[in-house]
C-alpha cells in the first residue's frame, strides 16, 4: 500500500498537484484553510494512512464530517490505507461518497512487479528479468529490499533471495478480509 501511495504521489505532483499527510482533522482543516487561500484550485491528494489507527485516535466524526464535505473541500482526492478495515465499520467502507473505491491489495503481478522495479532502479544496471522472474508473490516490499540489499548494498543475490524467501509474504491484514486501499475525490 505504501509503495502505491508514494507512486499516486509521485504522479500527482508532477503534474502540478500537492500531496499532504493526514495529521488529524483540526491540523488537516486549518492547513486546508491556508492553502486554498494561497492556491485555491491546486489539485490536492491527502493521504490518510491506517486509517484504522488514525479513528482509534481522533475519533470518526471529526474524520466523517471532512469526507462528508461538512467543511468545503475543493479539488481534493483522499487516499486512504488500513491493514485491518473491519475495524473501521461500514461508515467508512461502504457508504457512497466517503469513499467512492475500495481495493484489496495482494502480491504485485508480473507487470506491476516490473514498473515497480523500473522505477526503483532508475540509474542503476538490473538483470530486470531476473528480478521480475524471482519475485513472484512477493509484496513490493520484499522486491524492494531484493533491490536495496543487492543493489544498493551489494549483498549476494542468491543469499539476500533466500533470506527474503523465509520471510512473510501474504501482507499484513490479508489474513482479515483483507488490506484496503480507499479513494474518494471531491470535485
Amino acid at each position: 500500500k505504501s509503495c502505491t501511495i508514494r507512486l499516486v504521489l509521485h504522479d500527482v505532483i508532477a503534474r502540478g498537484g500537492l500531496g499532504l499527510n493526514f495529521a488529524g482533522p483540526d491540523t488537516f482543516i486549518g492547513c486546508m484553510r491556508a492553502l486554498r487561500k494561497i492556491q485555491p484550485e491546486t489539485p490536492v491528494v491527502v493521504v490518510m494512512e491506517d486509517l484504522d489507527f488514525t479513528v482509534e485516535r481522533f475519533g470518526a466524526s471529526k474524520i466523517l464530517n471532512i469526507l462528508d464535505g461538512v467543511e468545503s473541500v475543493e479539488h481534493v482526492a483522499f487516499l486512504a490505507s488500513s491493514n485491518t478495515p473491519q475495524k473501521l465499520g461500514q461508515a467508512f467502507t461502504n457508504r457512497p461518497s466517503r469513499f467512492d473505491k475500495r481495493f484489496e491489495f495482494r502480491p504485485p503481478g508480473r507487470a506491476a512487479r516490473t514498473i515497480y522495479l523500473e522505477h526503483v532502479s532508475r540509474g542503476f544496471e538490473l538483470p530486470l528479468e531476473r528480478y521480475v522472474r524471482d519475485t513472484e508473490g512477493m509484496t513490493y516490499a520484499h522486491v524492494k529490499e531484493l533491490f536495496v540489499a543487492t543493489v544498493l548494498l551489494g549483498e549476494d543475490y542468491e543469499e539476500a533471495l533466500k533470506s527474503l524467501s523465509t520471510m512473510k509474504r501474504t501482507p499484513v491484514g490479508m489474513e482479515m478480509r483483507g488490506e484496503m486501499g480507499l479513494v474518494k475525490e471531491k470535485k
